[in-house]
């Protein structure tokens, strides 16, 4: 918005900078839910390592686990629903 003294703000004025808000907002409140599900699904692939004993795509004689990849599921937290990925 360009400046303009306060007393010559309109209501189209103030109305498009409210819209810049929520714009702002909204990617703000995505960006962390993006971080939220990366550094879930980092700590269940860290876990998920420490109990089978080797990374995706490394091999082990004798192997007696495997990694068969991944499903989806919803968790509710507190600032909203999340969606990520579960390995099996």
């Amino acid at each position: 918005m360009s400046a303009k003294e306060l007393t010559k703000l309109t209501l189209t004025d103030l109305w498009k900078e409210s819209n810049s808000f929520e714009d702002f907002w909204q990617k703000e409140g995505d960006a962390v839910r993006e971080f939220r599900r990366i550094y879930i699904e980092g700590a269940l692939e860290a876990e998920r390592e420490m109990l089978i004993g080797f990374k995706p795509y490394e091999r082990q004689t004798e192997q007696k686990r495997y990694r068969n990849g991944y499903w989806k599921i919803w968790i509710m937290l507190r600032g909203g629903r999340l969606e990520i990925n579960v390995m099996e």
